[in-house]
């Protein structure tokens, strides 16, 4: 392995096609727009290439870092350049898709894998700072795994194996703790909103509040690093909150008493033991 190649030069393909390169590792961009293939391929101190055949010639491993929708389109263009993939190494960074999308290439006798990030992209700087510290899933051939593998031991890198059935719901629960936590406080801020409280004045106040929640549930796991109103059983608290929703913006309050019915299934499958609690609040969170 001389170089590898990325095809796909967003966020995640630019933010790990740098981190390969300040590791050691020399990288090569492809990207249907050339002009972002040459400032990643700028921004890493690698190369630019401008024909999947050039890539295909120059890289052993190829890794795929465009939209799920694309992996298939990219698959059909690598057969297209009539390459002899024997032995190659070829692996996406999809989270929901498996290596199976790759099954085609495997018949001409390359590796396949799928190597993912548990980490979100904002803008590629960032990314290759918070790639330091990310996990990721591995799942393809034995090959595959191997020398993906070794990679990320050599980037000191954490990860774990999957199989391609898992993939799925893997995926589900990374959305929800990343795409669905970030509409969670989305809906918090709107209602700060509605009491009156400017969105910067919120994000400024809120973000110590949501750094401890995540520093609990690092330290104390879910249930056990819990807090607030409905862990405690308070539904005089509770009902506060719902009536003050319901007079203020009415509209809001079905994900308020999702989001709390949710609440109190964790709160009660550890600290909150009174049957009564429960069920009282149970009683004031229904539909």
């Amino acid at each position: 392995m001389n170089v590898i190649g990325i095809i796909g030069a967003g966020k995640l393909g630019t933010s790990f096609g740098v981190y390969l390169a300040r590791h050691g590792y020399k990288v090569a961009f492809f990207n249907r727009t050339g002009q972002k293939a040459k400032a990643a391929a700028e921004l890493a101190g690698g190369i630019m290439v401008e024909t999947v055949e050039d890539l295909l010639h120059t890289c052993d491993w190829i890794g795929i870092a465009t939209g799920d929708d694309q992996v298939g389109e990219v698959v059909l263009n690598l057969l297209e350049a009539r390459a002899d993939l024997e032995g190659k190494l070829f692996f996406h960074m999809s989270g929901a898709l498996s290596s199976d999308r790759l099954k085609e290439l495997a018949k001409e006798g390359a590796e396949t894998a799928s190597l993912h990030p548990l980490q979100s992209f904002s803008d590629p700087q960032t990314g290759v700072e918070l790639l330091s510290s990310a996990y990721f899933s591995l799942e393809g051939t034995e090959q595959a795994k191997k020398w993906l593998g070794e990679m990320l031991a050599n980037l000191k890198n954490p990860f774990f194996v999957i199989t391609a059935a898992q993939k799925s719901l893997y995926h589900a629960a990374a959305s929800i703790v990343s795409n669905a936590l970030v509409s969670v406080v989305d809906y918090g801020f709107l209602l700060m909103e509605t009491a009156g409280i400017d969105e910067e004045t919120a994000r400024r106040a809120l973000m110590p509040l949501i750094e401890g929640s995540v520093r609990n549930v690092r330290d104390r796991g879910t249930v056990e690093g819990l807090t607030g109103p409905i862990v405690r059983g308070d539904f005089g608290t509770i009902e506060g909150h719902i009536n003050a929703i319901h007079a203020k913006a009415p509209e809001l309050l079905d994900e308020y008493k999702q989001l709390a019915r949710m609440t109190l299934k964790t709160a009660a499958r550890g600290q909150l033991k009174d049957d009564y609690k429960v069920q009282t609040l149970t009683r004031l969170l229904k539909d």
